[in-house]
């Protein structure tokens, strides 16, 4: 049997069920998104390295000569190394439509039944494939345009076009995401290399060490160790290349994607406190005359607060019990759909006790601590001013700053004026309004302003590439001979030839870093301009051995290097020094990249009179048109005997880059209207008490004449004041954390921060919806107490 305490608690709870409903759904919106976010972090992080550790990543890769199957043998007997696997990669290039190709990773494999490390697994179709047969990696598929069973046009550098069956997929869950990477990756045996005119032998060692497997230092010694033992016994060791120990390599896009449904998340944790706080106080105001009787015949203020903290409790546990389950199903169904854009699979998505224990006590504890202190306001009204309080702030108005500059305003309608003063009757109440419905602008605008920085980048990104279309070669060809080729060519408007190769950093102690893209460019070059620099100088004509890195090969485990360092680099198994001169941002996906000035690259390298790229700018009015010139450039320049290794289209690129960050936007708007309907719901429960304390004014106007209308556009009035205010509040907060979000998700994503730009339609936009639910939040309960008649309005308590 309930105490009589309780009766009254739920009995209060059901008479109020719409405030009850808010209540509820306030704190379950919170939940739900802390629970989404909490799930969904318990399933990725686990479940991506669970993937990516059944691969048996490779500790190091070693490039040298001719591998046998002996040989490797040799090397998996060594004590200091678990297993050993020769394996080759060749960048070659796959057919996708007619004369349009895309890049495609060659993994050359002796013997598939034996994959030992940086493994992948048989996912459909025929396995193992034999001569003139591919399997592709089974994101490939929709990159490369084909399907199992279809006939593969593959090309390597300097080799002829083959047809190639595609007879099955396999799945690779240590690789880049194909769709991401805008490439194909393939598996195929040296019997097939050799039929595609390559020399079938393999020539990276990959190798896991024995111990120590998650320390890169260790690895790195025990790489080097291998590497002396290698030349000891007559072979040449080209380059060594350690990866990050464990860490999968789309970990930061991962990342970005938490980042993000994390700080919604949040933000809509703390608007339901707001709204839960409005809520409780509206509750108690309508009940500050019974706390009074409660007083009168004996209750204690330590009674009366206990029983609206367990009316809090119970709302808490209700709203617990449905948020949590579709928090769950959420955050599963987001770690899913993350899964499958990073190309891994979830083995399972239990999520362990801690998360549910967590939610549980947010769920619980934040509207108790929210709800505290309009509790022990309420609950520590004398039996006097509890009995007496007719709910409107009776002799309060005009003692605070607001009140008294509302008193000087003059000739406005007195009607608009009334809806001012209602406005600001109730200051704290107000806040509390203001508080979740400005941050739902916040977060709304926010969004809006991300999607707006994302345009930003891909447009400072365009501008910054100033041709439309670069064509890298399976060797270097005379300069003359490339330019003249394709300057002939109808539609071109410019084109320049550059240098580059691939380069490794020497460290003083012998060792070498990873490998990157080192581009050199003409001393006067007018289609490469300098992005902002972070430290030090762009590329001056006259330079020798001078360098400007980007701020990618910085954080590509490069964070010593700044601005006046001299390094040693090893360019085509030759050593040269270079001074670095200047460390410059980059928009977007660019990889480790350093610049220097071709003429003192040619000479270093042997190649004066020579270059491996070329880039072009063409009159091209459309992306369609830019990939008909690709063509018909490629077609002239294999007619020129200029073998094309791999093509880049800038338009291609950005419309990729378009599609990816609409998975992004779909994302933020669905974070910012969730976050909106707790400021709208808060907006819904303030008017409803502030028209609900005014039932009998409302009466007194009507009995003085006041019509339906002339007090629905007092009350419509106020609300929309309301809104105006919680707008302008937002449009000042939400520039400096759209700035702050921009940054870091640039920096996530990117590695560097995204060109912050504001979105005047979001400005705009959320002007419309927060007017629109101030008016809609307004319109029913005046509407309802404006056709009460003016007997029960006069004598409503």
């Amino acid at each position: 049997m309930l105490s009589p305490r309780w009766r009254k608690a739920l009995r209060d709870l059901w008479l109020n069920r719409s405030r009850t409903s808010l209540v509820v759904a306030a704190i379950a919106i919170g939940v739900f998104g802390i629970a989404a976010v909490a799930d969904a972090y318990a399933i990725l992080p686990p479940q991506m390295a669970e993937n990516y550790a059944r691969t048996i990543p490779a500790s190091a890769t070693l490039w040298t000569d001719p591998l046998d199957e002996a040989f490797v043998q040799t090397v998996r007997e060594r004590p200091e190394i678990a297993d050993a696997e020769a394996r080759r990669k060749v960048v070659g290039r796959i057919q996708i439509g007619p004369d349009e190709w895309k890049i495609i990773w060659l993994f050359v494999i002796r013997d598939f039944n034996d994959v030992r490390l940086d493994r992948f697994t048989p996912e459909a179709g025929t396995w193992p494939p034999v001569k003139g047969e591919i399997l592709l990696e089974r994101g490939a598929l929709s990159v490369a345009h084909a399907r199992i069973g279809d006939s593969a046009i593959v090309k390597i550098p300097e080799g002829p076009q083959r047809s190639l069956k595609l007879v099955g997929t396999a799945h690779a869950p240590g690789l880049a995401p194909a769709w991401m990477e805008g490439m194909a990756y393939g598996f195929i045996t040296p019997e097939t290399l050799e039929w595609l005119g390559g020399k079938p032998y393999l020539d990276e060692l990959k190798i896991t060490v024995a111990q120590n497997a998650m320390d890169e230092a260790a690895i790195r010694q025990t790489a080097y160790q291998l590497k002396a033992w290698l030349e000891q016994s007559g072979r040449t060791v080209y380059r060594i290349e350690i990866p990050k120990p464990g860490e999968h390599p789309h970990v930061t896009q991962m990342a970005s994607f938490l980042y993000m449904l994390g700080a919604f998340g949040l933000l809509a944790l703390v608007l339901s406190g707001f709204l839960v706080a409005n809520t409780i106080s509206a509750l108690l105001a309508q009940q500050i005359r019974q706390i009074g009787v409660m007083k009168a015949v004996g209750g204690r203020t330590r009674q009366i607060m206990g029983i609206y903290f367990g009316m809090v409790l119970f709302l808490g546990g209700v709203a617990l019990a449905i948020a949590m389950p579709l928090g769950m199903l959420v955050g599963r169904g987001y770690a899913q759909f993350v899964a499958e854009m990073l190309n891994f699979e979830i083995f399972s998505d239990a999520i362990p006790l801690p998360y549910f224990v967590l939610q549980a006590i947010i769920g619980l504890l934040i509207p108790i601590v929210v709800a505290a202190y309009p509790i022990y306001q309420g609950s520590r009204l004398t039996v006097r001013e509890a009995i007496t309080d007719y709910g409107v702030g009776q002799g309060k108005f005009g003692r605070s700053v607001s009140d008294r500059l509302l008193g000087r305003l003059r000739g406005l309608p007195r009607p608009f004026m009334l809806s001012v003063r209602n406005t600001f009757r109730r200051t704290g109440r107000l806040l509390l309004t203001l508080g979740p419905l400005a941050a739902a602008g916040v977060v709304f605008m926010a969004a809006m302003n991300i999607s707006a920085s994302l345009n930003a980048t891909l447009a400072a990104k365009s501008a910054a590439t100033r041709f439309d279309l670069q064509f890298r070669f399976s060797r270097s060809y005379p300069v003359d001979q490339i330019e003249q080729t394709i300057r002939e060519t109808p539609g071109v408007l410019r084109a320049e030839a550059w240098g580059g190769a691939r380069a490794v950093r020497v460290y003083a102690d012998g060792t070498t870093g990873n490998s990157f893209d080192l581009i050199a460019l003409p001393a006067h070059t007018e289609l490469m301009t300098a992005g902002p620099l972070i430290a030090g100088r762009w590329l001056q004509p006259g330079d020798q051995n001078k360098l400007v890195i980007n701020q990618t090969l910085l954080a590509w485990r490069e964070a010593d290097l700044k601005a006046g360092d001299v390094i040693t680099l090893s360019i085509n198994r030759q050593e040269t020094s270079w001074q670095i001169v200047g460390i410059m941002q980059e928009e977007l996906i660019t990889g480790p990249t350093a610049y220097a000035n071709n003429e003192y690259f040619a000479k270093v390298t042997h190649q004066t009179g020579y270059a491996a790229n070329a880039v072009v700018v063409t009159q091209a009015p459309d992306p369609e048109a830019v990939m008909a010139m690709s063509r018909t450039l490629e077609q002239k320049l294999a007619n020129a005997g200029l073998d094309v290794y791999s093509d880049f289209k800038l338009a291609a690129l950005l419309k990729a880059l378009e599609e990816h960050f609409g998975v992004l936007y779909f994302l933020l708007m669905f974070m910012s209207m969730l976050v909106a309907t707790v400021g709208g719901l808060g907006l819904i429960s303030s008017m409803s008490l502030n028209v609900l304390e005014r039932t009998r004014e409302i009466g007194v106007m009507r009995a003085t004449g006041a019509g339906t209308h002339a007090i629905l556009r007092i009350v419509v009035t106020e609300g929309a004041l309301i809104g105006g205010l919680s707008w302008m509040i937002a449009v000042v907060v939400a520039w400096p954390v759209s700035a702050y979000l921009s940054y870091n998700f640039g920096l996530i994503m990117f590695e560097a921060p995204l060109v912050f730009a504001v979105s005047p339609l979001g400005v705009v936009l959320w002007l419309g919806l927060v007017v629109g639910f101030a008016i809609g939040a307004s319109f029913y309960p005046a509407w309802n107490a404006s056709r009460l008649p003016v007997r029960e309005a006069l004598a409503y308590e």
